[in-house]
Formats: C-alpha cells, structure tokens, sequence
C-alpha cells in the first residue's frame, strides 16, 4: 500500500516537474535569444576589446587593414590593432608617462603628449621636448594642436616642429578637430559662462587664417558640455551640449545650426536636437557624448542616452541618429550591460565607444560588417549568466500571478462551499459534474479577468508566439488543456472531488506564472 501511495505521490508532484522543467528551459532560451539579439538590423553586438583606461574618448586611426585604437592606461599608451573582422592582431603600449585623463597623439610606436607643462615627442622610449610651459592639447589623426594660454600652434606629424597658427584675445579652453577637414575651431573664454569660437582655416605653407564666429553666452547654472562641428562644400554645421544641474540630477540638452563659409561671423539660430528612437518612436532624453561625423557624406551624429536595450532592461546606449525634417531620427548601436559613452566614429561600418562601470571605463565596438555580426551572435558564457539571471528575476516578479489567481477561484470556491451546504453526497460520492463545473467556472473567471495581466509589458516584452491576435482568450484555453492533460494523469483516483479541483488550480496556476507572468512587470 505504501508503494502504491508513492507511486501516486511521484506522479502528483513528478510531472509538474518535468513540465516545469521544460517551461522554464524554454524561457531561458527566450532570454538567450534576447542575449544575442541586435541592436539595430544590420549592426553587431557590442564586441568587448582588451582596453580599461579612464573617462577619456579612444584615438582611433583607420587604414585598409583595419584599426589602430589607443588609450591611455597606467602610464603608458595602450595600442591595439584590429583587423576589419575587429580581431585583435597585435597588442603594444608606449611608455608615455601620462594620466589617464591627459590629451596625446600616437601613431606606431609614436606619442605627443603633455607631462609637467611641456610638450614632449616620444618614439620608443627616446623622449624630446616641442614646447614648454603648453596649458593644452588637442589632436586628430592628422593635425596637432597645442596652445600657451591664448596662443595657438601647430605640431608636424612627421618632423614633430611646432609652428605658432595664431592667438586669441581670451584664454584657450579647448580646439575642435574634426577628422578629414582642413580647419579647426578654438574655443575661448571671454568670462566664465562665455564661450568665444574662432574658425582656423589651413592654407598653402602650414599656415592658418583666422575668422571670428559667434559666442555661446550659457544660463545661469548651465555649462557647455561638448562642442563639435563638421565640414561640407557648403560650410559648417555645429552641435553643441550643454548640461545643468536641477533637483541633484544632470540635465543635457543639445543644439545644431548650419552656418553658410559667408556667414561665418554672424550670429547663428541654433535649434534644440529633438531626438526619436525611429523604431519606438519615443523621444531621447538627455543626450550627452556628442559627435559629429560625415558618415557616407551625410551629417550624422553619435550620442549616449538612457533607453530601451533588451527585454525589459534599460541602459545608456550609443546611438547614431540622421535628421529628418525637424526631428533627428536615431538607432541604437550598443548592447552593453553597461554604461556606454564617447562614442569614436571609425568609418562607415564601425564604431568605438567606452562601457562604464563602477568608475571603470572599458573600451568596446560594434560593426555593420557581415562577418562581425556573426561572429557577435556566438553565445558566450556571460550570456549563459545573464539569461539564468533574468530567468531568476522574471519567475520572481511572476509571482503577482498568484495575486490574481486568487480572484479566479472565488466563483468556483463559491460553488463548492454550496455544495457542501446543498448536496454534500455529491462531492464525497466525487461526481464527475462537480469536478466539471467547479474547473470550467474556475476557467472561465481566468478568460475574464486574465485581461489584467495581459497588459502593455506584457505585449512589449512577451515572445511573438505569447501575443497573436486573441492571444488573451485562446492563450488560457490552450493552458487549460494543458493542465487537464497533466492532470489526468497526476492525480490520484483516490483523491476526494475537492483535492481533485484544487490539484488542477494549483497546477493551472504554475504553469500560468511560468508562461505569462515573467513578462507581467
């Protein structure tokens, strides 16, 4: 006897396992797939690359080979070189003694940069002095430029002589290079919310013409963030960022105007940056980061934001976004679990970032090449971890399920009681109709109020195959037979009707909180 008892006890308890067993793989699976998903058609996932350095953007040079990326790291530069497939071939550093932090220029085994003042040339470890008492630095793949104060000059890439370009009637703060244009725009502070721009322009014999532009006067608590600028045949077409600080939180807003060679001097109408996911169509808050690049000779600008990445997860992302009209239309770029910012364009089909986290900064990628996109969707032990623990998180918030399944047996709970009042020789003599009635009223309850579940995350985050048209009606029948068929065969004949109507309750209920309630929250 005691056998037999077993026997129906491993059964009662036996098969919800393996169902659950199953139910809960699959869900795993579904947050694999999450895992991998892309951020935009076309666009890999975030490749993670061997660089940790500071809040500083990477220097990045292209070739026909691929990619030298560099970063400051623990007193040296470190250098890596990617192929096209965004394999690293080669990892070196320079022995540059700078910060973190600290503006340089690096080529091969080659680096400027600033150390006590002085502007010092390093190639393998032999250092040489450009210029003393420098306050700034600023590069590009191309042009250096340093600056005493409010004097400005150039730095020849190959013989590493510095030039005077120029000077300014306020102190520098900063120089805007934009890759692959014959100019750059210095930025000076008449006063402290007072930024002044003037345009260089590079002529015959290393020499610059100069031509004031406008000034950027800021509201009170409000600082300029980023500035940068790109060139056309037409003229130039500025962004800037500014953030404030209100109720403790940092607020960004971005600005863009077009400004015409002829009118480099007159004040131009900036317009705010009105940025849309184009997929969701919700707006961008608080873009920060910004860059401006000439991608496939369209204006397209780069940005981190807070929004949407997988499931229900949000993060700060990388964006590109190209504008439409009065709207700047954006993709996402990045799927990182963590922070991305500084976005460094590096041709048409890649793009560089850095991943923060816990004050760490960690270089990583992504690309439209073929190859790369597949070689991002291999799944990787991180993945495993983070699908199990979504799987973990989503089963806990399921848990409201329960919640509501208390409201689903109250007309069946209602029954019952009336029966045991009415006609308790019904439910002892364990009436096939008792049971019936007591499980389609218990249904029926569900396919009336389950819509309270079936809510906007739930057809935001829910897998196609949970959310077809009349998925809210058919979706509780399908789970009712199923719970009948396992009931059928995990109950125990010798159970009483009442054990038998609460075994299929507690059994619809599991199966409902495994398959509906992890995308309820």
């Amino acid at each position: 006897m005691s056998k037999f008892k077993n026997k129906h006890l491993l059964k009662a308890i036996g098969l919800p396992l393996i169902l659950s067993a199953v139910l809960i793989g699959l869900l795993i699976f579904q947050n694999l797939q999450n895992e991998i998903q892309l951020p935009d058609e076309g666009w890999s996932r975030s490749i993670p690359l061997p660089i940790t350095t500071g809040e500083t953007d990477p220097f990045v040079r292209s070739d026909e080979d691929g990619f030298s990326v560099y970063a400051p790291e623990s007193g040296k530069i470190v250098h890596l070189k990617l192929d096209k497939a965004l394999n690293v071939k080669n990892e070196s550093s320079i022995p540059a003694g700078i910060g973190i932090d600290d503006a340089y220029w690096a080529k091969d085994n080659e680096a400027i940069y600033i150390k006590d003042g002085t502007l010092l040339s390093l190639k393998g470890n032999e250092e040489t002095t450009i210029l003393d008492n420098v306050t700034g630095l600023s590069a590009s793949e191309s042009t250096i430029v340093a600056w005493k104060e409010n004097k400005l000059f150039t730095v020849n890439t190959e013989t590493k002589a510095a030039t005077p370009a120029g000077e300014t009637k306020d102190p520098i703060s900063s120089v805007v290079i934009p890759e692959n244009a014959p100019s750059f725009i210095v930025i000076s502070n008449p006063k402290e919310t007072v930024k002044k721009l003037s345009y260089y322009k590079a002529e015959a014999g290393n020499s610059y013409t100069a031509t004031d532009m406008f000034t950027l006067e800021m509201n009170p608590g409000e600082n300029i963030f980023s500035i940068d600028y790109i060139e056309n045949k037409a003229g130039l077409e500025v962004v800037y960022n500014t953030f404030a600080i209100r109720q403790g939180k940092r607020e960004y807003r971005a600005l863009h105007t077009s400004i015409p060679f002829e009118n480099l001097s007159s004040e131009p109408s900036f317009k705010a940056v009105n940025l849309f996911e184009e997929k969701a169509g919700s707006k961008l808050q608080d873009p920060a980061y910004l860059q401006f690049a000439l991608k496939g000779q369209k204006p397209t600008l780069f940005f981190a934001a807070r929004g949407a990445s997988i499931q229900k997860k949000d993060s700060v992302n990388i964006y590109e976004a190209i504008q439409k009209d009065d709207k700047w239309l954006a993709n996402r770029r990045s799927t990182s679990e963590q922070q991305s910012v500084l976005p460094v364009f590096g041709d048409d089909q890649t793009l560089f970032w850095m991943d923060h986290e816990n004050g760490r900064y960690s270089l990583a990628t992504a690309s439209s090449n073929p190859d790369v996109i597949e070689k991002s969707q291999k799944l990787t032990g991180e993945d495993w971890k983070n699908a199990s623990a979504d799987t973990f998180q989503a089963l806990m918030g399921a848990l409201m399920v329960i919640f509501n399944s208390m409201m689903w047996i109250i007309p069946t709970a209602i029954f019952l009681f009336a029966m045991l009042v009415v006609n308790v020789n019904a439910i002892e003599n364990d009436e096939r109709w008792v049971r019936t009635t007591s499980i389609v009223l218990y249904l029926l309850t569900q396919i009336a109020l389950i819509h309270f579940i079936f809510n906007n995350p739930f057809y935001t985050f829910a897998p196609s195959y949970l959310t077809f048209t009349g998925s809210v009606v058919i979706l509780p029948l399908l789970l009712g037979v199923l719970t009948w068929l396992f009931n059928k065969f995990g109950r125990n004949d010798e159970w009483g009707s009442i054990s038998k109507v609460s075994y299929f309750i507690a059994l619809n209920t599991w199966i409902v909180l495994i398959v509906i309630g992890p995308y309820i929250l």
